[in-house]
């Protein structure tokens, strides 16, 4: 058994909050074909997801901004930066950048894959997303991700049911009909996930958020 990083999910343990890849042991079989991402798990473009800000090249830190609060009944996606790269495929293992804010009072929660930046919050390498292994990763993330291309930036405003919930999280300062605002740089995609030696996910945060 192989393990790569498959799942993006957000953990909160004694005030730490930590976006993280989480290591999945299962196997890393290539797919047969690339088909384009069903059109249904894409969040359409509304009045809130219009609203948010983050210019900034694709890759790069961005600098979002956005008038709280910033609410949506469903959860919204805008295309900020079309890419011209390919379109994300069914099965596709993706590499991204992501930005979560609050949106009730603006503040940034987290961020992850935007290479070396001014703030701790902002390094590191590019966030695993395997499409073809689905469960467990935010719904938000992936309705943002389907439906795009590689070199785009989009704007998600995330429903309580396609981020963490409906219950109050006191470590992030969200209550329980807060949206979550992501932004979400799409970097690269592939058919088959790059295979990884076998790690255990030593200190992972938990990931227990529901």
């Amino acid at each position: 058994m192989r393990s790569y990083p498959a799942l993006i999910s957000l953990g909160a343990s004694a005030g730490l909050v930590a976006v993280c890849v989480v290591l999945a042991l299962t196997g890393c079989s290539p797919a047969a074909t690339r088909s384009p991402a069903a059109p249904a798990g894409c969040a359409q473009p509304g009045a809130a997801s219009d609203a948010v800000a983050a210019p900034g090249a694709v890759g790069s830190v961005p600098e979002v901004s956005f008038t709280t609060p910033l609410t949506a009944a469903d959860t919204e996606r805008t295309v900020l930066t079309a890419g011209t790269g390919v379109p994300v495929q069914t099965g596709d293992y993706v590499e991204i950048g992501v930005a979560f804010y609050n949106g009730r009072t603006g503040a940034k929660i987290d961020a992850r894959g935007f290479g070396p930046g001014t703030s701790g919050l902002d390094t590191g390498a590019p966030v695993g997303v395997n499409l073809a292994a689905p469960a467990g990763t935010l719904p938000a993330i992936l309705r943002g991700v389907t439906c795009s291309t590689v070199g785009s930036r989009v704007a998600v405003v995330a429903n309580p049911a396609d981020a963490w919930g409906a219950k109050e999280n006191v470590d992030l300062d969200l209550h329980g009909n807060d949206n979550v605002v992501i932004v979400v740089d799409v970097l690269a995609a592939a058919a088959t996930p790059p295979v990884a030696t076998d790690v255990p996910a030593t200190g992972a945060p938990d990931t227990n958020v529901g």
